[in-house]
């Protein structure tokens, strides 16, 4: 098993995200693909609440809770989000594309990887747009969960401090690793990967045991050791920050022992 992975994790979004369930589409994926396809390609006018609430209700618990980074608190329901982040997102990054690289879940929930393409154009975050308007590349994942066919829970996460410095606002130090930004899988397993019709059940294990030993690593304050879930080359994509740190060392050095360092007990 090789891991690529990236900075930004949850132990309760994915750790139902390898099994397929004997299917070939899982059915918290079945949802978000739907519920993705209408928000991102149908796209429903974005700024209209009556043609945009019904393109997406089908997809949503009627109290959903959706979970963002700062500076936007959770919000329950169709229309606070609409009139919270959604709206806000839009108003920065009018007409923005997104690519999702990974989508992997069960039939209670789903996780994706995507970045999107946008031109910087109104403020972000109590930010102002950069006078340029350049075009930045924001990096996303979601986690889902899923009850009764509809989306209970969103929790999306985007590297806001990365959006700042891409827009030109130096807000950290130099990050001690270069930024090679926020790539796709580098396995042909399908866009998105995993192709689910593909997917080889008797990985899901062997997948799931290796993340979890990921997952206690972050959490252990032993000293670091070599651990037989990474392979020697694996690459880790890093936020502003820190960086991309290829193969152990840098890992260690640059996240590992700084977060048991900064945070312990």
């Amino acid at each position: 098993i090789r891991l690529t992975v990236r900075c930004l994790l949850s132990a309760a979004g994915l750790a139902q995200m390898f099994s397929v369930d004997g299917a070939d589409v899982p059915a918290a994926k079945v949802v978000f693909q739907g519920m993705d396809a209408m928000f991102h390609e149908k796209k429903p006018p974005w700024n209209v609440w009556s043609a945009w609430s019904r393109g997406m209700a089908p997809f949503w618990g009627a109290d959903f809770v959706y979970d963002f980074v700062y500076p936007f608190n959770k919000t329950r329901g169709l229309h606070a989000w609409f009139r919270g982040e959604h709206t806000a997102y839009n108003e920065a990054f009018p007409d923005y594309h997104s690519s999702v690289m990974i989508a992997a879940g069960s039939d209670t929930g789903v996780t994706c990887t995507a970045y999107h393409l946008v031109h910087w154009a109104g403020a972000f975050a109590g930010v102002p747009a950069p006078p340029t308007k350049p075009v930045v590349r924001v990096r996303d994942l979601d986690f889902y969960t899923i009850r009764d066919g509809r989306i209970a829970y969103n929790w999306c996460m985007i590297d806001v401090v990365d959006i700042l410095q891409q827009g030109g606002y130096r807000v950290l130090p130099p990050a001690p690793l270069p930024d090679e930004g926020y790539p796709p899988p580098s396995a042909m397993d399908g866009w998105p990967a995993p192709d689910s019709a593909f997917v080889d059940s008797t990985h899901t294990a062997r997948a799931a045991a290796a993340f979890q030993d990921m997952l206690d690593e972050l959490a252990s304050t032993a000293a670091p050791a070599p651990r037989p879930w990474w392979a020697e080359d694996f690459i880790w994509y890093g936020p502003a920050g820190i960086g991309t740190a290829k193969g152990r060392a840098q890992y260690d050095a640059h996240f590992l022992r700084p977060l048991h360092t900064a945070f312990t007990g």
